[in-house]
């Protein structure tokens, strides 16, 4: 599997957004044992067969036995389709990238000295915690199975991505705020207009008020969050534990750090709903001293969060703006990628559904290769991590990016 260095992530999320997901592959279904997915001048890279035999492989390692035993039918089939998807944007990326980065050579772009440091650099952060990995990127490439493959693949993307930001992405038009407000508009429109929204928000606002009275008449703060918040929190009755100012949204900053320690203040409404708020401490901000560093000023406090679900559907101008932007991005990348498939003559083909079937006109199978044995994983600064970049559909409306929480955000689960 080709592996790439952090500098490399974008031009590769970029490539293989228009491998599998965005290169309009073929989905005619014909007959055959075995077929070509991701040919090349009508040789075949990746077969049926061996994209089979390499998603069974992965499953193995990544699902035990115990995880499995507690999996339905349609999440086994889930997992698989993930880890072939992930294998087949790999095998396309492995295909066309040396020819991106030809292109991009061509045009000027190369490795410079500084990032050539950068990645000693890397190797040299990862041994203060693990003293046995390589001290350079020279020694972990040679650890590899093909060092001189694996140090061209990780060049190639630094050249790729120079190239992706420079001649492609520098010459996309950035969305204009009217354009913005057109897609905002639109998904009011689509979760059941202004209307909805200002009933959502009058049925919040009612709640919180009911609950800020039964504190005024001395109920728990605590044992009423466990009961009415919305916010993961309540299992701790409310507790957001410390944080610094500037961490919540706005409003919410500023009730907490200017409300009187031990009082109740609000409801104070934020893009996530209404909040009551209980500041139960607060640190100020103390100089850097005799060695020690400067600590900012902190808070802690409680909430009961009465959510507005609807409205934190409907994302900012600024983050449409950001989410248009990388979509058009990802759309003149894809234009790119496709044209370069042309003309190296690469195609991808989505295997269907049905066991066996193949798309008509697929190359003919070559036999697989005995695979290679594998050795362990490189660490995740330079592995390559899995790629999320998708080709939308036309279509697509921006949706809400990750809102910023007023509250610390829990440790996810592994």
């Amino acid at each position: 599997m080709m592996k790439a260095t952090r500098f490399a992530i974008a031009a590769a999320a970029i490539a293989a957004a228009a491998g599998c997901d965005g290169a309009a592959p073929s989905k005619d279904k014909g007959q055959g044992a075995d077929f070509a997915i991701i040919s090349t001048n009508g040789v075949a890279v990746l077969t049926k067969a061996e994209l089979d035999r390499r998603t069974e492989e992965v499953f193995a390692r990544a699902v035990p036995q115990d995880r499995l035993a507690k999996m339905s039918p349609d999440e086994i089939a889930r997992a698989r389709r993930g880890i072939s998807s992930r294998i087949m944007r790999d095998v396309h990326m492995e295909t066309i990238a040396p020819y991106i980065a030809e292109e991009a050579r061509a045009a000027g772009f190369k490795v410079s000295d500084e990032e050539r440091a950068r990645l000693d650099a890397e190797c040299a952060e990862r041994r203060k915690t693990d003293p046995s990995f390589p001290a350079t990127f020279a020694e972990f490439a040679a650890k590899q199975e093909d060092p001189a493959k694996f140090i061209a693949s990780v060049e190639n993307g630094i050249v790729m991505k120079h190239f992706f930001d420079e001649k492609i992405a520098k010459n996309v038009p950035e969305p204009t705020e009217k354009e913005a407000q057109e897609a905002i508009d639109a998904i009011i429109k689509r979760i059941g207009g202004e209307e909805r929204l200002a009933q959502e928000e009058k049925e919040a606002k009612k709640k919180i008020d009911a609950i800020k009275a039964r504190l005024d008449a001395g109920e728990d703060f605590a044992t009423l969050a466990k009961a009415e918040s919305d916010c993961p929190s309540k299992e701790r009755g409310g507790d957001l534990g410390p944080f610094e100012r500037g961490k919540m949204v706005p409003e919410f900053d500023e009730a907490a750090f200017s409300a009187p320690t031990g009082t109740v203040t609000g409801p104070v409404k934020t893009r996530f709903g209404w909040h009551l708020i209980k500041v139960t401490e607060r640190v100020p901000a103390a100089a850097a001293k005799d060695g020690k560093p400067a600590t900012p000023e902190t808070a802690r406090a409680s909430h009961i969060l009465v959510e507005t679900r609807l409205r934190r559907e409907i994302p900012t101008v600024k983050d449409t703006i950001r989410m248009m932007s990388v979509r058009r991005k990802n759309d003149a990348a894809n234009e790119y990628i496709r044209d370069m498939e042309k003309r190296h003559n690469i195609e991808v083909k989505v295997p269907p559904s049905e066991p066996g079937a193949a798309p008509a006109g697929a190359v003919p199978a070559i036999p697989a290769a005995a695979p290679a044995a594998k050795k362990p994983s490189p660490p995740a600064t330079i592995a390559t991590p899995p790629i999320a970049v998708r080709r939308p559909s036309p279509a697509a409306k921006p949706t809400a990016p990750a809102a910023k929480s007023p509250a610390p955000a829990a440790p996810k689960a592994k």
